[in-house]
C-alpha cells in the first residue's frame, strides 16, 4: 500500500491548452488534512501521531523548491534518477540525449506545529501570507465543554502570536 500523497501541478499553456505536471510523491503515514497557499509553491499537511487518547494532531508547512540537474543518460534508458539520496521519477514524455536538464522539485520542511486539539483545520488568509489553525467543535453533549485553540502563523510557519 502506498502511504503518502502526489503532488500535480496545473497550468495553462498558450500552445497545448491545459497541462498537468507531476511534481512527486511526498511520503506521509497519516495524512488527514491538505492546504494550499494562494501565493504558490507552499502547502501544509495535517498528519496523526500517536493512538488513543494520547493521540495529536502536527502541521507541517512545506515549500515547492524547482531545480535543474544536468541528465548523464537517456531519459528513455531509465524511469528513475538518483539526487540527493533519493529516486526521482523522470517525467516520460523526456525522451531528450544526455546533456540536457531535467526539472525536478524538492519539497523542504518550514515547519512543524502540534496542535492539542483532536480535530483541527487550516487556512491561508486571501493572499497566502497567514496560516491559522484552529480547533473544530467535535459532535456530542459534552462538546461545550472542550477546550479549542486558534493558532496564527507567518507563510514560513513563524508564529505570530
Amino acid at each position: 500500500m502506498r502511504r503518502g500523497i502526489d503532488l500535480y501541478q496545473c497550468y495553462q499553456d498558450e500552445n497545448t491548452g491545459f497541462e498537468v505536471k507531476c511534481l512527486g510523491f511526498h511520503p506521509s503515514e497519516k495524512v488527514q488534512n491538505v492546504s494550499w497557499s494562494p501565493a504558490g509553491e507552499l502547502f501544509a499537511i495535517c498528519e496523526t501521531e500517536g493512538m488513543g487518547p494520547s493521540s495529536k494532531n502536527v502541521w507541517s508547512t512545506f515549500l515547492i523548491v524547482r531545480s535543474e540537474i544536468e541528465m548523464t543518460k537517456r531519459a528513455a534508458d531509465t524511469n528513475y534518477l538518483k539526487w540527493k539520496g533519493k529516486m526521482i521519477t523522470i517525467n516520460k514524455k523526456n525522451n531528450q540525449l544526455q546533456g540536457n536538464k531535467v526539472e525536478v522539485f524538492e519539497f523542504r520542511k518550514t515547519a512543524r506545529h502540534e496542535v492539542p486539539d483532536k480535530s483541527s483545520t487550516g487556512a491561508w488568509d486571501a493572499f497566502g501570507r497567514i496560516f491559522v489553525i484552529y480547533g473544530e467543535k467535535p459532535r456530542g453533549p459534552f462538546a461545550d465543554k472542550e477546550k479549542r485553540s486558534i493558532r496564527f502563523y507567518s507563510m514560513f510557519g513563524e508564529s505570530l502570536q
